[in-house]
């Protein structure tokens, strides 16, 4: 509460200042931030979204997004902008007009490859496909980078690019309620929640994420029950193992609150249903499939090995 109060003070002594390049600096925007992220923690929503609405106009102040330098700064912006609209189900700040700011070009390292884009399995809407195989070259080289020696040195503009271009892009998709690509966008999304903004100490819980994620979820597993003869060999093996990763990424991005606690209880017994039904018996076999889709060793291999050991305990 005290730095919160400090926070404000200093803000007010900026902003009834003279001089513009002050009120738009760097440094107010931090401090704009830290007041937005010390209201969100104590409840106050409301509150924070007026801050974020704050930073917008400070940063068109300044000329938008692209002439923003401060990587670390964006990171946490977007972190915060990203979290809080799907966490309120509201509009980020960012990226709303993509006329006027249009959305953040994927890196041009992580192009899909042409196996990739010729992959016939994968039937998709080609703005998510081109999506899911931007995050798996994004896995790959966060993973590569890991085990090298010495260890590769990522660009500052990496993560905050890759996070603006592929979350901001995925909130942005139209698809019906229920069809395969929502399915697979809202697991995407939840990969990108989980990987992009509940990597360090302040998390941001996605409170509308069971409302969607669960129904979809048994859509898409109910699909592949009924109809288990309608895709050819590949696709139907390509279905079930998206279910598990869909159900593994669903666990780990739950945060641990009594509130989610019914969700993950439903996610561990399908889980443990869809192990059986495609004879997983190991650890080893399971993080085979995760890999195929979306998976941080570094972030993931100990908690989902956590995960599939405490189902088959059950």
């Amino acid at each position: 509460m005290l730095h919160f109060t400090k926070g404000v003070q200093i803000l007010r002594e900026r902003l009834t200042g003279v001089d513009l390049r002050t009120k738009i600096s760097d440094f107010t925007v931090r401090t704009v931030l830290m007041l937005a992220m010390t209201a969100h923690l104590m409840g106050e929503s409301e509150v924070a979204q007026k801050h974020m609405e704050g930073i917008r106009t400070i940063m068109d102040l300044r000329g938008g997004l692209r002439l923003f330098e401060s990587q670390k700064i964006l990171i946490e912006l977007f972190r915060w902008d990203l979290g809080l609209a799907l966490q309120n189900n509201t509009t980020p700040i960012f990226f709303r007009d993509t006329f006027l700011e249009p959305l953040t070009p994927f890196p041009t390292i992580f192009n899909p490859t042409p196996s990739q884009t010729n992959n016939p399995q994968l039937h998709l809407d080609p703005t998510l496909k081109t999506t899911f195989h931007v995050l798996q070259n994004f896995c790959t080289l966060i993973n590569t980078s890991i085990t090298e020696t010495p260890q590769r040195r990522l660009t500052p503009d990496i993560m905050p690019s890759t996070l603006s271009s592929v979350m901001y892009r995925l909130l942005q998709l139209p698809f019906p309620p229920n069809s395969n690509n929502e399915t697979f966008r809202l697991g995407l999304l939840t990969f990108c929640h989980h990987t992009f903004l509940q990597w360090q100490d302040k998390t941001l819980p996605f409170v509308f994420f069971p409302a969607s994620y669960q129904p979809h979820l048994l859509s898409f597993m109910g699909q592949c029950q009924q109809h288990p003869d309608d895709a050819g060999e590949d696709e139907g093996e390509d279905s079930l193992e998206l279910i598990l990763w869909l159900l593994m990424v669903g666990i780990l991005a739950l945060p641990p609150l009594p509130a989610f606690q019914g969700t993950d209880l439903w996610l561990r017994g399908c889980l443990r249903e869809w192990l059986e039904r495609v004879g997983i018996r190991t650890w080893g076999e399971l993080r085979e499939i995760m890999k195929r889709f979306l998976w941080v060793d570094l972030m993931h291999d100990f908690a989902g090995e956590g995960v599939f050991g405490d189902v088959l305990k059950v």
